[in-house]
């Protein structure tokens, strides 16, 4: 039991920063053998007025003196990186602990102090702590909040984007050409449009008196042609720096829209509306919400041919 722990108001100066993270370990160790009634793992003590926590177990004191000493070796590690120092193998197993919450916060920090490692090496660190923290890649947190801001601090003019920070599929890696830069990967809809034939009255209908005679005149029943969205595949779609791929589970694609043959592209709230040469009717890809189409309508912006055609819709069709 380390009764010494209360002694302590901050990491002591006179201690290296290994020891520090060591007995941090074993802080947390302790907390893991928790019997309930045996007092506070840390401290020893078992007095109710020193209020253990029923979440944890340990004593108010004892949580807050833990919390200080996470936030001060995150500060180390965040300064040492921002000195593009390596993370120690020590080091690893501390950032593997922290919550997501906490690990997004470092995300965070690395991407806010890249005025002073210099964007290449930020966008570099954090794709590198991306794989270093374990964070998953395909969780709406990711897709939804944190991926939006990745894009817009590391895209730079003339519309470079910064590269997928996440681990490509096998199935896109046998289909990728050399030199193929991927940007965004998610769950999309792909819509076509066809022909529809609506029944339609035409004329009008009224009735004109004359004396005792009354003239009818009826509306004709009839068709009119109109064009729909239908959908035509639902799954993965890749965005690279040539082409829209829509991928099926085992890696295959049925169909691809090349970048560079689009002549027009619309956003729209939910996604974008493409028009290839040679069409006359648009193709539309959906993200799942507003917020991961938000992703494929910057991707897209940024990577059609200089020309292109590109109109925001207000209004979702």
């Amino acid at each position: 039991m380390n009764n010494s722990f209360h002694s302590e108001q901050s990491p002591d100066e006179t201690r290296s920063y290994d020891e520090i993270l060591s007995e941090y370990y074993s802080w947390q160790n302790a907390v893991k053998i928790i019997h309930k009634g045996a007092g506070c793992p840390l401290c020893g003590r078992r007095d109710r007025l020193i209020g253990i926590t029923q979440k944890t177990g340990i004593c108010i004191s004892c949580t807050e003196r833990m919390e200080s000493y996470k936030q001060w070796i995150e500060d180390q590690i965040i300064q040492k990186t921002l000195r593009l120092e390596n993370i120690s193998s020590q080091e690893i197993p501390f950032l593997i602990s922290l919550s997501d919450q906490d690990k997004y916060a470092l995300l965070f920090r690395l991407i806010q102090n890249q005025t002073v490692t210099g964007q290449k090496n930020a966008l570099g660190l954090v794709r590198s702590w991306i794989d270093l923290l374990q964070i998953e890649t395909d969780t709406d947190y990711f897709l939804e909040v944190f991926y939006p801001v990745y894009l817009k601090e590391f895209t730079t003019k003339p519309g470079l984007l910064p590269e997928w920070c996440a681990q490509i599929p096998i199935g896109l890696r046998d289909i990728r050409k050399p030199g193929e830069m991927i940007f965004y990967i998610d769950q999309m809809v792909v819509y076509d449009q066809k022909e529809v034939h609506i029944r339609k009255k035409t004329g009008k209908l009224f009735t004109l008196t004359w004396g005792r005679d009354r003239i009818y005149s009826h509306a004709k029943a009839g068709e009119e042609t109109d064009w729909d969205f239908f959908e035509v595949y639902q799954g993965t779609v890749v965005i690279s720096s040539d082409r829209i791929i829509p991928m099926q589970a085992d890696g295959t694609s049925p169909f691809v829209f090349l970048n560079a043959r689009i002549k027009k592209l619309t956003l729209i709230p939910l996604g974008i509306d493409i028009i290839l040469d040679g069409h006359d009717r648009p193709y539309r890809i959906t993200g799942l919400n507003e917020a991961r189409a938000g992703n494929i309508r910057f991707c897209m912006e940024h990577l059609v041919k200089k020309g292109t055609g590109i109109e925001r819709a207000t209004n979702q069709e």
